[in-house]
């Protein structure tokens, strides 16, 4: 169970790791390397947004 008052942070995260998850396949497709693009997407930290990623790299 997720507590109600974490519910919508829970939600944005797992959102945030979707998406980081599609990136990552757009940039194998595109002919990165799947190192490459973990890198490129920050996969370490896959619940960060797209913004969040880009000033804490």
């Amino acid at each position: 169970m997720i507590p109600a008052g974490q519910a919508e942070e829970v939600i944005r995260r797992a959102r945030a790791v979707e998406q980081t998850e599609r990136d990552i396949i757009q940039s194998v497709n595109e002919g990165y390397s799947l190192e490459q693009a973990r890198a490129l997407h920050r996969y370490d930290q896959p619940w960060l947004s797209s913004g969040e990623k880009r000033t804490s790299a």
